[in-house]
């Protein structure tokens, strides 16, 4: 599971948790009040889907 940022729309507390895709509230540790994500689901992947587009370097020599 990846992880995001959330930030508590009460006390500002902001924490790191693990969480699938579509948690986009969690509880506060600190007040109990609702977190937002702050991470969206395209930035997560972002770099996978650049790096995925990339062609392999392949200088393969033949012996």
């Amino acid at each position: 599971m990846p992880i995001y940022e959330y930030a508590c729309m009460n006390c500002s507390l902001s924490e790191s948790r693990i969480a699938g895709l579509d948690d986009h509230t969690v509880k506060c540790t600190s007040c109990g009040h609702d977190m937002e994500r702050l991470t969206d689901g395209e930035d997560l992947f972002r770099a996978y889907w650049e790096n995925s587009e990339r062609t392999p370097d392949r200088n393969i020599s033949s012996s």
